[in-house]
């Protein structure tokens, strides 16, 4: 079972981003693992290695296109590196292990729920607070009480077809969104992709997973709009002289 209680360091979360910071701690607990296990460890490393659609299914607030960004990022600003070690060359499976892991490891307390040492399987992230079977939440939890959020659900959140609206949003949700997306209009944005469902009813018929689903749509929306206020922000900028502003002496001269 997929853990319903997802953390993250705050610090991590300021210097890299918040969905950063909760993909470094699923790597942080992996690797954790395989150390204790002692397997996986290459060229002085301890590794991690799971395919997109994996890591994906342990996040359902995230796009495979999301999570392949944040990995990319995370590669780029040098706090993954990425390996092959796989036995058959046909097999893709990416490796990732930290550049620095004196950094990201050192210290770490963290304890699997399941794990064995045939498979990576198991809880991606140790839940933070006891779950029994009497458990009916969907939490996210993090370090910063400021931004901790219990939403407890008397149904899932999800779309219905009759009433051509989406059922199930919190008050919890829309304020762990605005904290996630603070760039974008919220009801704006839910509204418009309840306007896209009801003009394609097919595809929504096949669509399952709402929840992923509309932070998808969050997220893109968010991602437009800071990508509108870069461009702003450039406008305001001196532009490079023209070459035709350029004065040349000939060489009669």
């Amino acid at each position: 079972m997929r853990s319903i209680f997802h953390s993250f360091n705050t610090e991590l979360a300021k210097e890299y981003g918040m969905a950063e910071a909760v993909l470094i701690h699923h790597f942080q607990h992996w690797i954790t693992v395989n150390q204790r296990l002692k397997r996986n460890h290459k060229e002085g490393r301890t590794w991690s290695y799971q395919t997109i659609l994996e890591i994906e299914a342990h996040f359902c607030y995230l796009s495979n296109k999301q999570v392949r960004r944040i990995l990319d990022k995370l590669v780029k600003t040098e706090v993954l590196i990425k390996g092959n070690f796989n036995k058959h060359a046909y097999d893709r499976t990416v490796w990732y292990a930290f550049k620095d892991e004196n950094k990201f490891l050192e210290g770490l307390n963290l304890s699997p729920k399941r794990a064995n040492g045939n498979s990576q399987t198991g809880e991606p992230i140790p839940d933070t607070k006891p779950y029994t079977n009497n458990t009916s939440k969907e939490e996210v939890f993090v370090t910063n009480p400021k931004l901790r959020v219990s939403q407890h659900r008397a149904e899932p959140l999800r779309y219905s077809i009759d009433d051509k609206k989406f059922l199930g949003i919190k008050d919890e949700d829309m304020a762990k969104w605005k904290v996630i997306y603070p760039s974008i209009d919220l009801t704006k944005e839910i509204t418009k992709s309840e306007v896209w469902l009801r003009s394609n009813p097919t595809k929504a018929k096949l669509k399952k997973l709402w929840c992923k689903y509309l932070t998808g749509w969050l997220q893109r929306a968010e991602d437009r709009e800071c990508n509108k206020q870069a461009y702003r922000s450039n406008q305001g900028k001196p532009e490079i002289q023209q070459t035709k502003d350029i004065k040349f002496t000939s060489l009669s001269d």
